[in-house]
């Protein structure tokens, strides 16, 4: 990763609950390749290191699959303060479903969330977890 003094940056994301310290940057570097921060500067958990080490684990996983992907781990800094991955552009399955007017176009995002979930179910046993139906309807409102 070129780290000059001619990065692009933009803030793309400020938590609801901490927005001064967990945040998400989108960065261009000068070689023009895009490039995600995520931040959070609460006092130390491990969080952000623990989830750069799921994703270095679902990334190996996941090099493995046709049409299955994930973000690639870049860099975790010293602190687990903040990491880095590439930066996808894309539309979230979720945008594609609430923004688009075509059933078929959210069936296939349906199907490729599903495709995705299936490969990660592969990955490891399934261990039970206790759920939390109250999301569906906080999304409703």
């Amino acid at each position: 990763m070129n780290m000059s003094a001619a990065l692009g940056y933009s803030c793309i994301y400020r938590s609801g609950t901490s927005p001064d310290s967990q945040q998400v940057f989108a960065i261009t570097a000068e070689d023009s390749r895009n490039y995600a921060m995520k931040i959070d500067t609460a006092p130390s958990d491990d969080r952000l290191r623990n989830e750069f080490g799921v994703l270095e684990e679902l990334f190996s996983y996941f090099q493995g699959k046709k049409h299955s992907k994930i973000v690639e781990p870049i860099y975790l800094s010293p602190g687990g303060q903040f990491h880095v991955t590439n930066f996808v552009d894309h539309k979230t399955a979720k945008q594609i479903i609430y923004l688009t007017s075509s059933q078929a176009q959210a069936g296939q995002a349906y199907r490729r969330a599903g495709q995705w979930l299936h490969e990660l179910h592969n990955l490891k046993p399934a261990r039970n977890e206790r759920f939390w139906f109250n999301w569906m309807f906080e999304e409703i409102e």
